[in-house]
């Protein structure tokens, strides 16, 4: 009880000085999301980012409980309660960042629109994590049947600890190389098919990687993002050609043969399924790359790639000399917070892009250690001083 009060008095000190910070950066965004702890309650998590010194910083401002509904007035009322005890500016919030939850981002009662209320300036992202369920969702229904067999499959061998060591000696008598690849059926079509959904399912893992971790700005995850898009294209134009060495269980599975022209429209038909969801999910992708493009490097831009009403102090900026050394040595937020008392309209337009949050990875994370904080032998705790 005495560690855990102390614990809770730390936590406390952290929260004010991080409200603080919050309070004072020019910029802030936000991610939330929902989830239901091992004592199915229902917890809500928010994090931010903002500027703080010379960076940009990320930090948890509140794990709250649920008690009854979890709709998108509740989340609302929850965090702009939040905002009016510790005097947060919904002028001063720029971004939201929320999954796709239908309370989360519904476009006449969802959270995102409650909040659009409070700033309509206010931009709104996507979690893009996770997008791998993009792929089975795009299925063809032929691909969709080898991918339920195969699920089966695992479910029959995973269902029991006998189950599992008969496999094992089954791959072992087959003198497989390994003992768990679900690889082993007289249809070629199947292991075909099967190979080159595992080969999406890692691409897309790949990618979902590369969008993980803290202080990534959504710079990065579009980028990302873009670059799966046009790979989607060359997969596209490969296959066409016939040639699958983009797929590498694919092409190994097609060692001694060609690849069947049923597959083959199939798969072709997947990857342009595949893109389109894509386009769905980030339908203006490339022009807030243009939009942004000064934000990457200030100094390649022309006057017209920005807003009008910064165009003059942006002209100050490109030709200066010093912040044009500054910028080569520099990571993209540092620069962007040092010259913000500088250029200040500039560098605020900057901010506003590179303070938003691309992903809900913080709280994704911020979950995996609830379920370790949070057991059934600790069900009562209150986590909020533990998460901090």
């Amino acid at each position: 009880m005495i560690v855990k009060k102390r614990i809770d008095e730390l936590s406390q000190d952290i929260k004010v000085q991080t409200l603080d910070q919050v309070r004072a950066s020019p910029v802030f965004a936000i991610q939330c999301e929902e989830t239901t702890d091992v004592a199915q309650c229902s917890q809500l998590l928010m994090y931010a980012r903002f500027v703080s010194g010379n960076n940009i910083k990320e930090e948890i401002m509140f794990c709250h409980l649920m008690e009854s509904f979890t709709t998108a007035e509740a989340i609302f009322d929850v965090i702009s309660d939040f905002f009016q005890e510790n005097q947060l500016s919904w002028e001063s919030l720029v971004g939201v960042c929320t999954d796709g939850a239908p309370a989360m981002r519904g476009l006449r009662s969802g959270f995102v629109t409650k909040v659009k209320e409070r700033n309509p300036s206010v931009m709104s992202t996507h979690c893009i994590l996770h997008r791998e369920a993009l792929a089975s969702r795009t299925l063809p229904v032929e691909m969709m049947d080898v991918l339920n067999v195969a699920i089966k499959i695992v479910k029959f061998v995973k269902a029991g600890a006998l189950n599992s060591r008969l496999f094992k000696l089954l791959c072992k008598d087959m003198e497989s190389e390994h003992e768990a690849l679900l690889f082993h059926t007289n249809s070629e079509g199947f292991h075909a098919t099967l190979a080159y959904l595992v080969d999406i399912f890692e691409a897309l893992n790949a990618v979902n990687l590369k969008l993980q971790g803290k202080n990534i700005n959504i710079l990065v995850h579009h980028d990302t993002i873009r670059t799966f898009m046009a790979k989607l294209d060359f997969w596209k134009y490969r296959v066409l050609q016939g040639n699958v060495a983009s797929f590498r269980n694919l092409d190994t599975a097609l060692a001694d043969s060609n690849l069947d022209s049923e597959l083959k429209e199939q798969i072709i038909t997947h990857l342009s399924d595949l893109k389109s969801e894509f386009v769905r999910y980030f339908p203006d992708i490339d022009d807030k790359r243009e939009a942004w493009k000064f934000i990457r490097n200030p100094f390649q831009c022309e006057v017209a790639d920005v807003a009008e009403q910064v165009q003059e102090e942006f002209l100050e900026l490109k030709f200066d000399s010093t912040a044009k050394e500054d910028f080569k040595d520099m990571d993209l937020e540092t620069f962007w917070v040092k010259y913000l008392h500088v250029y200040p309209l500039t560098s605020h337009q900057a901010l506003r892009i590179l303070t938003m949050f691309g992903s809900t990875y913080m709280c994704e994370t911020a979950f995996s250690t609830l379920v370790s904080i949070k057991t059934k032998y600790r069900n009562r705790l209150n986590v909020e001083g533990d998460l901090r």
